[in-house]
């Protein structure tokens, strides 16, 4: 469970940076440049302007990853999977808010 948890924290806050941080503008483009992801390919462009559609994505990813040497029923996978995702969109939720705050303030 713990693992769960870092897990989806992390690719929440990865899914976020990849997305909205200014360091990656360059790769997820603003409202006036389109990114090279966009210029790449309009689904690429779309993926990394989205945290939620990357979440997914990073989340399928880390699962394949952690549990690559387990002996497990696939059907855990998947339910890790979309475990991950839900932390992930929770944590990235959680980060936007703070920022608008900060913006605001």
């Amino acid at each position: 469970m713990h693992n769960l948890l870092v897990l989806g924290i992390a690719v929440g806050t990865a899914s976020t940076t990849l997305t909205q941080s200014k360091i990656f503008r360059w790769l997820h483009g603003d409202e006036r440049h389109a990114g090279l992801a966009e210029r790449a390919h309009p689904w690429l462009g779309d993926l990394f302007n989205c945290a939620y559609c990357m979440g997914h994505w990073l989340a399928a990813l880390t699962t394949a990853l952690a549990w690559q040497h387990q002996d497990v029923f696939w059907f855990w996978a998947v339910v890790y999977w979309l475990a991950v995702t839900g932390i992930a969109a929770l944590t990235s939720g959680l980060i936007g808010l703070l920022f608008s705050k900060q913006e605001d303030a």
